[in-house]
């Protein structure tokens, strides 16, 4: 009898503990978005302050949304690999209408991003 309530909270305890793997994608996605809108207004709040200058810088923006305008829309992002202490760093492949994109995250401390990559998919258009 006693086991019960004991199976209810040891799953109520993993579940709180555990961080949801959909929640990295989806900010992944969003400030994937938020690049090819040329606002990251949306999600400054997501980056750690050290990354907040690099957000500031409006021209390198621009050249990136530049560079992932001929890929079209974005149809999905995909995590493929996560590592590091604590998994903190996530990889994802950011699919376009005509083309992907590797995109490198890694969180901070309090899970605030710290860094965030594009970069071409080796082999994929």
């Amino acid at each position: 009898m006693i086991r019960w309530p004991l199976r209810i909270i040891a799953a109520a305890v993993l579940v709180s503990c555990s961080a949801d793997p959909g929640d990295e994608r989806d900010l992944a996605e969003r400030v994937t978005r938020a690049i090819v809108a040329t606002d990251l207004r949306p999600v400054a709040a997501e980056f750690e302050p050290a990354a907040q200058p690099m957000l500031a810088d409006r021209s390198r923006l621009i050249r990136l949304a530049h560079e992932l305008a001929p890929l079209g829309s974005l149809t999905r992002v995909k995590e493929i690999a996560r590592g590091g202490p604590e998994h903190r760093t996530h990889t994802f492949i950011a699919q376009f209408t005509n083309g992907s994109r590797i995109e490198d995250m890694t969180l901070g401390a309090g899970r605030k991003i710290a860094a965030f990559h594009i970069r071409p998919a080796p082999g994929l258009p």
